[in-house]
């Protein structure tokens, strides 16, 4: 059994905000935005494929899926993608340990539902995953903070030193054994754990990304989802690759004027100074290195990097499509001139990027793809929510940062604040008072002024304090929210960022996947509030 409902927009949801507003000025920069499913349904039915491009694609990720242990279902998707009409709807992120946090499986389940949505209104669609595993920075391996019921969270780290060698690269440090070894604690004491334990068993590989890859197919191919590396299509990038290389700068100066029209709107722009070659180079240990114009030649990484002549890496990039990666302003354009997307799913920062290329898919002649907001979803336990309700506390009104002492007030600790507040007025007006009187020397006045600040700012502290210090009378219902707190809000951070997969299906399985399916329907991205009962479930075969 669960429940959803809505919460409240907050300061750091200024785009998605602003796009939910549909103003001319929203539109102008997003497109026309559907607001409901008829005028998805429409407007991806509006972009068309180029059946030439499909087929051109196809034979590239045909031969990488056949290789597959894929479900019958993700194998019928496969097949679909043979007629030229059927859309595309594609979402994706960086690989990550065990599942990385929750927010990546919510994508992947968005964008499930929106191929799920287009197809039952009479538009084939299949769910595309893009896993972005030409990236390189390696604190995006993090899994997540597993929160326990009872004890400190455990942190599911990132084993990998920062570098620049691309995630797909790398490989683990410990065998298969011993990493699945290391969190059998965990398993072993959670209600799903049996479950999981085989499952882990059977993504297990020698490199992080296969291991992603596979996790992602043993949990969503039987809902239809396809993986994509960006590795299988090197050759079909290289074109548009080459095409920034002959034209340094280009792609900077249409980003620099989408920039300006999200400058007018206030709202953020991740890339603020884009790159004049939007492609790294990769060297043969497979590290990325950005490129730089020096004169008539272009040096590759650091001062002491290696000087070519744009001719020469032109010429490289023929032989060797491998040897260039597309950054996070060229990929979705690589992307979409690859596949051609009807939909694209994204997070908020994605969204960003997508509005700094506003002018580059006109001047490439590419066709820009219905963007949707991914579903954003805060997890509540059932038993969490019964303690917040029984102290009269609004699930749906907790936010990141909230504290305790906030939310449970006690009546000792304001009694006592009064006290001080009327014990110390008097006196601090009166040095204020003095600090204003233009009858005493300078010197005395500006003392008077200080004391009196001074006297503000401890009163202030004081008072905090004392809520923290004198509510005996609710110690135990402050703990019991803290507890409440510390799982809802892992790190501080909304917790689909910071709580990780692997944690919520220990104690969800994935009947907690199906809750998030449900509500991971096309809308606005406004985040929505998940009531889960946590209980034991038959395990399934997922392949």
């Amino acid at each position: 059994m669960s429940d959803v409902r809505m919460v409240a927009w907050a300061e750091g949801d200024r785009l998605l905000r602003f796009r939910a507003e549909r103003s001319p000025e929203a539109e102008g920069l997003f497109g026309a935005i559907p607001r409901d499913r008829e005028q998805l349904v429409a407007a991806a039915r509006a972009r068309i494929p180029d059946p030439e491009r499909r087929r051109v694609a196809l034979a590239a990720l045909r031969p990488r899926w056949e290789e597959l242990e894929l479900p019958a279902v993700a194998r019928k998707a496969i097949a679909r993608l043979e007629d030229p009409e059927t859309r595309i709807v594609i979402a994706g992120q960086q690989p990550a340990l065990w599942g990385g946090p929750l927010m990546l499986a919510i994508k992947a389940l968005s964008v499930i539902r929106v191929a799920e949505e287009l197809t039952s209104a009479g538009l084939p669609a299949v769910p595309l995953f893009w896993i972005a595993s030409e990236d390189h920075d390696a604190k995006e391996f993090r899994g997540g903070s597993v929160v326990l019921r009872d004890g400190p969270p455990v942190e599911l780290g990132s084993p990998f030193d920062p570098g620049r060698r691309m995630l797909g690269t790398l490989e683990h440090r410990h065998d298969q054994r011993t990493r699945l070894a290391a969190i059998e604690p965990l398993l072993a004491a959670a209600p799903h754990g049996d479950c999981l334990r085989d499952r882990l068993s059977r993504i297990l590989a020698d490199r992080p990304v296969d291991e992603f890859q596979k996790l992602w197919i043993e949990l969503f191919g039987g809902r239809g989802l396809l993986p994509v590396r960006p590795e299988w299509l090197r050759s079909l990038a290289r074109p548009w690759i080459e095409s920034e290389l002959a034209a340094p700068g280009a792609l900077a100066a249409e980003v620099d004027r989408g920039i300006a029209r999200l400058s007018e709107n206030a709202l953020p722009v991740p890339i603020p100074e884009p790159a004049e070659f939007p492609f790294f180079w990769v060297d043969g240990e497979g590290a990325r290195h950005r490129l730089r114009r020096e004169g008539e030649q272009v040096r590759i990484g650091g001062r002491d990097g290696q000087l070519r002549s744009i001719s020469e890496l032109s010429q490289e990039l023929v032989r060797d499509p491998d040897r260039a990666s597309p950054d996070a302003l060229l990929r979705p354009l690589v992307q979409d001139a690859i596949l051609e997307p009807a939909v694209s799913v994204l997070g908020p920062t994605e969204f960003a990027y997508h509005l700094e290329l506003l002018e580059a898919y006109p001047a490439r002649n590419l066709q820009r793809p219905v963007l949707l907001p991914r579903a954003r979803v805060r997890i509540l336990d059932r038993d969490d929510e019964e303690i917040l309700r029984g102290l009269g506390i609004d699930p749906a009104s907790l936010a990141p940062g909230d504290t305790a002492a906030d939310r449970v007030p006690s009546p000792e600790a304001g009694r006592r604040r009064e006290e001080l507040s009327e014990g110390a007025e008097r006196f601090v007006v009166l040095v204020e008072k003095w600090a204003a009187d233009d009858e005493l020397e300078p010197a005395l006045r500006k003392r008077c002024d200080r004391l009196g600040r001074r006297l503000r700012d401890d009163l202030r502290k004081l008072g905090d304090a004392l809520g923290r210090g004198a509510a005996q009378d609710v110690v135990a219902e402050r703990l019991a929210v803290e507890r409440v707190l510390a799982r809802l809000f892992p790190g501080g951070e909304e917790g689909e960022r910071s709580a990780a997969l692997l944690g919520f299906l220990l104690d969800y399985g994935e009947s907690g996947l199906d809750a998030i399916h449900r509500c991971a329907d096309p809308g606005d991205g406004q985040l929505r509030l998940l009531v889960l009962d946590r209980k034991k479930e038959i395990c399934r075969d997922g392949v």
